[in-house]
Order: structure tokens, then C-alpha cells, then sequence
């Protein structure tokens, strides 16, 4: 659960592969739904090697998108649930 947009460094992982993710900005909508924008980073290298952005609302994700290097990958809940997510290769 993502209690506000104020979290700053937080970490993804995609097919086994795990991310730093840095907030960049945020836009609030209404008192509880807001996007995070943020940069992805290699964990071992500290590079930047791509963007993520979330869309949350009432304290849960309800879709994201993650474009790492050439890659883009779509975010999205899992029915009934906060704690898990499909995540699409598009």
C-alpha cells in the first residue's frame, strides 16, 4: 500500500530483475489519486536506463507504465487484490 507521494527512492522488479526507481515528480488529483513519475536505474551500475510512471489511487496502483531501454511494459492489477500485479511486455 503507498500511503502518500511523498516516497523518493523505491525499487521494481520485472521478470526476475530487480530496479531503482527515483521519484521525479508527481501530479495530484484530488486528495487521493495522484501519478508518480519516476527514473529507472540499473541496481548494480547506478545508470539511469529508463522512466516509470504509476497511477494511484485510495493508496493502491491501478496501472503503470515502465519503458526500460527498448522496452516497454505495462503495469496492472490483479482483480480483488493490492499486493499483486500483471506485468506485460508490450
Amino acid at each position: 500500500m503507498i500511503q502518500n507521494a511523498n516516497f523518493e527512492l523505491g525499487y521494481i522488479e520485472i521478470f526476475s530483475t530487480k530496479y531503482k526507481v527515483i521519484k521525479t515528480s508527481t501530479e495530484t488529483y484530488f486528495s487521493k489519486n495522484f501519478v508518480r513519475y519516476g527514473d529507472i536505474y540499473d541496481i548494480s551500475t547506478d545508470k539511469k536506463i529508463g522512466t516509470i510512471n504509476f497511477i494511484v489511487s485510495n493508496r493502491a496502483v491501478l496501472e503503470g507504465t515502465a519503458r526500460i531501454n527498448t522496452n516497454t511494459y505495462t503495469i496492472s492489477q490483479v482483480a480483488n487484490t493490492t499486493a499483486y500485479y500483471h506485468i506485460k511486455k508490450n
